[in-house]
C-alpha cells in the first residue's frame, strides 16, 4: 500500500466548515495532516510512491460508519439463502432436495438465511412444521432478513432448550397457534443467551477470515472507520475470540466493536470486565487501528415485525408490544455497566422504547464513567420533546433513514399510516434541536453506502415516489456532516477525523463528482479511492490493496 507525504491538485471539501470546494494540495505524515497549501491552478506534478496527483477530483474526509454488523455481514456465505424463493412450499423442496450437499455448521445446524413474510406468496411467517419437512432430525434455523426474528424446527427447539408451552422470556416474543403451542418462529431469538450458546455456531477463526474479506466492501464505499454494533450477537464468545483473531492480522481501516450486554452479561469471566480493558485489548491486537465501543442494549424489537414499542397500535391495527426490558432492569444494568466505564448504545425504534431509555439514561447520568456520549439507535417515531431532552443532556443518536426507501411503502400503510409515516426519522429536527447524530445503514440490512445514506437523507422518497416529511430532508451539506464530521464528534473525535484540518488523521475519499452540488445525484456518484493514515487501501480498477 502507498505511504503518502502529498496529495496534489484537489478540490477538497474539509468540512471544518460549510464552504465551497477549493483546490489544493495536502501534505502529511505518518498517517496525519501537517499542512493544507491553497492551489489557484493545477498543477503538473510528477508522480511516484510518496506523491499522489488526483487531478482535480473531489477529496472529502475519510467516511465514518457509525452502525452496522460486519460480522452478520461477512459470515453469511456458506448458509443457503432464500432470494429468490417465493412460496414456502417452494423453500421446503429447494431446502430438502439440497440438503444431502449442504454443509452443516460446526455444531451440527442447518441454518437458512435471508427470508422475509413478505416474499412468500403464503403471506405468513413459516413454522416448525414446514421446517419440519426439510429435516425433523437435524435442527434448522431459519433467520429473517432483519436478524430480529428466526423460525426453528421442532428438533432445534429441543436442543435449544425452548418448551412448546414455554412462556415468553423477558426479551423475547414467541408465536402460538390457536392451542397456545409455539409455532417456532421467535422475535429477538438472539437476546436468549441460553439457546444462542446452544443455536449454530461458527468458529473463531472462520469468522475472522471473513471479517477480512468484508472490510473490501466498506473500502470500496469510502468508509474508512467501521462500527460494529453488536459484537456477539449471533454466535456469543466465538465472535469476541473472532473478532481479536481478525484485528491480530494488517488492518486497512478503523475499526470501533461494540460488544452486546446479553453476551456480556453470559459469560462469568465478561462480567466484571471493563471497558477500558477492552479497548486495551483490541488497541494491542489491532496496533492502535481499533479500540472499544460502549455495550448495546435493545429496548424493543423491528417496526417490520410489529415488536417495535409504540404508544398506539400499527395502522393495521396489531396490538405495540411494550419495550423488551423493564425500567428498573434498564436502571440496573445501565449502573452497573457505566460504572465499569461503559458509554450506553440502546437500540429503541418506538416511541414508548426511546422514552424508557431517555429516562434511564437521565435517572443514571450520576454513575456516568466515560467521555463518549450516550446513543440511541435507530429513532423511527422519535417525538419533538424526546428530541430536546437529547439535544439538552448530551444524548447522541442514528438515523436508519435507507428505511425510507425500504420500508416507507409498509409504514405508509400498515405499519404507521399516512400521518405518522410523515414523522419518521426527523433528521431536520434533530439538527436545529442541537443533537448530536448520524445516519446508518445497518448493514447488511441494507448495503453500505454513506452516499445512498446522504441521498435517502436528502431526498426521502419511498420506492414509490412517495416522500415522507418533506420538511424533514437534510441540505448536502448537513447529509456529508452526518457522516464525517458529526460522526467523529459522536464517536468523541471530533476535530481528529471526519474532518481535513492539520493535525487530523490522514483518511481520504475521492469522488468522481462534487456531493454538495445539487444537480448532481448521490446515487451516481462513485468513490475513486479510499486513503486510511496515509495509504491507499482501495482504487477503483485496481482490487482493494492499491
Amino acid at each position: 500500500m502507498k505511504q503518502l507525504t502529498r496529495f496534489v491538485n484537489a478540490m477538497i471539501i474539509d468540512m471544518t466548515q460549510e464552504q465551497p470546494p477549493y483546490l489544493g494540495t495536502i501534505e502529511m505524515a505518518d498517517g496525519i495532516i501537517t499542512h493544507i497549501e491553497k492551489q489557484t491552478h493545477i498543477c503538473e506534478v510528477i508522480e511516484n510512491d510518496t506523491v499522489l496527483d488526483v487531478q482535480g477530483q473531489y477529496v472529502i474526509p475519510g467516511m465514518i460508519d457509525t452502525h452496522s454488523h460486519i460480522i452478520m455481514g461477512s459470515v453469511q456465505n456458506p448458509f443457503p439463502s432464500c432470494a429468490g424463493i417465493t412460496s414456502i412450499a417452494a423453500l421446503i423442496a429447494t431446502m430438502r432436495q439440497a440438503l444431502p450437499d449442504t454443509p452443516l455448521t460446526p455444531n451440527g445446524w442447518l441454518k437458512i438465511v435471508g427470508y422475509e413474510a413478505e416474499q412468500f406468496s403464503e403471506q405468513r411467517h413459516p413454522t416448525r412444521h414446514d421446517l419440519d419437512q426439510i429435516s425433523s432430525d437435524i435442527p434448522i434455523l431459519l433467520e429473517h432478513a432483519s436478524f430480529h426474528s428466526v423460525v426453528l424446527n421442532t428438533v432445534a427447539l429441543a436442543r435449544v432448550g425452548i418448551e412448546l408451552t414455554d412462556v415468553d422470556p423477558p426479551q423475547a416474543f414467541y408465536t402460538r397457534d390457536a392451542n397456545g403451542r409455539l409455532t417456532g418462529h421467535i422475535c429477538d431469538f438472539y437476546s436468549i443467551p441460553s439457546a444462542k450458546r446452544q443455536s449454530p455456531q461458527l468458529a473463531p477463526d472462520y469468522i475472522a477470515a471473513c471479517l477480512n474479506e468484508g472490510v473490501a466492501t466498506y473500502l470500496r464505499a469510502g468508509v474508512t472507520e467501521l462500527s460494529e454494533l453488536n459484537v456477539g450477537g449471533l454466535y456469543g464468545k466465538s465472535e469476541v475470540e473472532g473478532v481479536c483473531q481478525f484485528l491480530a492480522t494488517p488492518q486497512r481501516i478503523r475499526s470501533r466493536w461494540t460488544l452486546q450486554a446479553d453476551t456480556l452479561n453470559a459469560y462469568p469471566e465478561y462480567r466484571t470486565t471493563t471497558h477500558n480493558a477492552w479497548a486495551i485489548r483490541f488497541r494491542q491486537h489491532s496496533n492502535g487501528m481499533a479500540t472499544a465501543n460502549g455495550v448495546k442494549f435493545f429496548a424493543d424489537g423491528t417496526m417490520g415485525l410489529r415488536t417495535a414499542a409504540l404508544s398506539s397500535a400499527y395502522a393495521d391495527g396489531s396490538q405495540a408490544p411494550d419495550p423488551v426490558i423493564t425500567a428498573d432492569e434498564m436502571y440496573r444494568q445501565f449502573v452497573d455497566f457505566q460504572q465499569r466505564g461503559y458509554h450506553l448504545i440502546t437500540h429503541a425504534i418506538g416511541d414508548v422504547a426511546i422514552q424508557r431509555t431517555l429516562d434511564a439514561y437521565i435517572a443514571t447520568s450520576p454513575y456516568r464513567n466515560s467521555t463518549c456520549r450516550h446513543r440511541i439507535e435507530h429513532l423511527h417515531t422519535v417525538t419533538h420533546e424526546q428530541l430536546q431532552l437529547m439535544a439538552q443532556h448530551g444524548i447522541g443518536g442514528s438515523f436508519f433513514t435507507n428505511q425510507i426507501a425500504a420500508t416507507g411503502e409498509r409504514l405508509r400503510t400498515e405499519l404507521l399510516g399516512t400521518v405518522r409515516a410523515q414523522q419518521v426519522l426527523p433528521t431536520e429536527t434533530a439538527r436545529v434541536l442541537g443533537v448530536c447524530y448520524t445516519l446508518h445503514a445497518d448493514t447488511p440490512v441494507t448495503p453500505i453506502a454513506p452516499l445512498h445514506l446522504m441521498h435517502h437523507a436528502c431526498e426521502r422518497r419511498t420506492s414509490a415516489g412517495v416522500q415522507l416529511g418533506a420538511a424533514e430532508c437534510l441540505s448536502r451539506y448537513a447529509a456529508l456532516a452526518a457522516v464525517t464530521c458529526d460522526a467523529a464528534a459522536l464517536n468523541g473525535v471530533a476535530g481528529n477525523q471526519g474532518v481535513i484540518r492539520p493535525g487530523a488523521v490522514a483518511d481520504f475519499v475521492c469522488l468522481t463528482g462534487n456531493p454538495l452540488d445539487e444537480g448532481v445525484s448521490l446515487m451516481d456518484i462513485e468513490v475513486l479511492r479510499t486513503i486510511v493514515a496515509g495509504k491507499v487501501v482501495y482504487e477503483r480498477g485496481k482490487g482493494d490493496n492499491a
